[in-house]
Order: C-alpha cells, then sequence, then structure tokens
C-alpha cells in the first residue's frame, strides 16, 4: 500500500508541475500577467484574460477541442491521477457522464 501511495504523490507532483508550465505557456499565449493567473484562485467569473488562461489550459491538456467539452479528453487528462483507486476512476467517469450531460444540453 505504501508504493501505492508513493507512487500517486510522485505521479501527483509530476502532473501538479506540467500543468503548472501548461498555465505558464497559456499565459504567454494570450499575454498575460501572473495575476491574471493569480485571479484564478478567486471565485468566477474571472477577468476576460484570466478565463482565456483557463480556456487555452483546458484546449492543451484535451478536456475542451474545437470549443465543446471532451468527454474523452477529460477521462484521459483525470485518468492518470486516480488510475490507482477504483472508487475515485468510477467517480470520475460519473462526473464525465454529468458534465457532457450538462455542458452539451444546447448542441
Amino acid at each position: 500500500m505504501t508504493n501505492i501511495l508513493y507512487l500517486e504523490s510522485k505521479f501527483g507532483e509530476i502532473v501538479k508541475r506540467t500543468v503548472i508550465a501548461t498555465a505558464h505557456t497559456c499565459m504567454d499565449h494570450v499575454n498575460a500577467t501572473v495575476k491574471d493567473l493569480e485571479n484564478l484562485r478567486e471565485e468566477p467569473p474571472y477577468p476576460e484574460k484570466s478565463a482565456c488562461i483557463v480556456k487555452c489550459l483546458l484546449e492543451k491538456i484535451g478536456v475542451v477541442k474545437s470549443n465543446k467539452y471532451s468527454k474523452l479528453g477529460f477521462m484521459t487528462a483525470v485518468t492518470p491521477l486516480v488510475f490507482t483507486n477504483r472508487k475515485k476512476l468510477d467517480h470520475m467517469k460519473t462526473v464525465s457522464e454529468n458534465c457532457d450531460r450538462e455542458v452539451n444540453i444546447y448542441d
């Protein structure tokens, strides 16, 4: 069990650093400042540049494709974070399905 927790911790740290690096790439892409990034710690709605960082990040990790929510992209992004815990994985599948119904209701 300890090895699994260590693996989750190390993998989680790698994912965190990758997301942070991607967020900084998105900041450059939308010409945003550190303040724009810090706005994401607050409750939405976000200022325009902060929202652009989120959109860019979601596109880069595959949750948004062609301006639409991607259930497959979401699962691809979250599965590595929860793959060692079947209960969490099942929960994320439910979240994915719920998001698909909620976000794509107007299609």
